[in-house]
């Protein structure tokens, strides 16, 4: 039975991903499972207690699964590669207490995973492959191609520091790794936002807690 110690986030908060006609889902309760189009399980496996507290609030999860060069990349607890047939753990990476999403850029025709605190995975192996990019709360980065968007609160313990947004381009180095060149910073609205921005062409929307939206170039 699962107890009600999720508050306000909830167990289901993660959005499912979909793959190759299969729907993989991760709850609160640390149960990753994989469905068939119809409904039916496939599999399921448990991730493990959650690890409090999180980046911005005591508990809960909310970052949700997504499938980059064939393997599941499920955020929760630590963050882990997953093979798709099996739910077997093909590796386990650093701890994650980030609620955002992590987003998967492509570098030279290699994808790579984007952690909200900055990191650049390789999802085959868990490899770090870069870093540098700032540590967003909240949210997760949002990834174009080669470039990502990092998009909110930089630092919730400081009341007074704006939401802000900057875009990177992502360079492979000739020795393999990722190199990260900012193209642009602004300081946005004092608000905090808790929804991760959309890209649509060429207009980034933001929308902040209070219900204002800012839209960028």
């Amino acid at each position: 039975r699962i107890k009600n110690d999720k508050g306000i986030i909830g167990y289901a908060t993660p959005t499912p991903t979909v793959a190759s006609g299969h729907i993989y889902a991760l709850f609160g309760n640390g149960v990753l499972s994989k469905f068939s189009e119809r409904g039916e399980r496939v599999w399921s496996v448990w991730l493990g207690e959650a690890v409090e507290p999180m980046f911005g609030w005591e508990t809960g999860n909310a970052a949700s699964p997504l499938v980059a060069d064939d393997v599941l990349v499920a955020p929760y607890a630590l963050l882990r590669g997953i093979d798709l047939n099996t739910g077997q753990i093909l590796w386990e990476g650093g701890e994650y207490r980030h609620y955002g999403t992590p987003a998967i850029a492509t570098v030279n025709s290699e994808r790579v995973v984007i952690t909200p605190g900055g990191e650049i995975i390789r999802p085959r192996d868990g490899m770090e492959m870069g870093s540098g990019l700032p540590r967003i709360d909240y949210v997760g980065p949002v990834a174009v191609g080669d470039v990502v968007y990092s998009i909110g609160w930089f630092s919730h313990q400081n009341k007074s520091t704006s939401t802000q947004g900057t875009a990177y381009k992502l360079v492979k180095e000739n020795d393999g790794r990722i190199g990260v060149h900012k193209l642009w910073v602004r300081e946005l609205s004092k608000e905090r936002t808790y929804a991760t921005p959309l890209v649509n062409g060429e207009r980034i929307f933001v929308v902040f807690i209070e219900g204002e939206m800012q839209v960028l170039n």
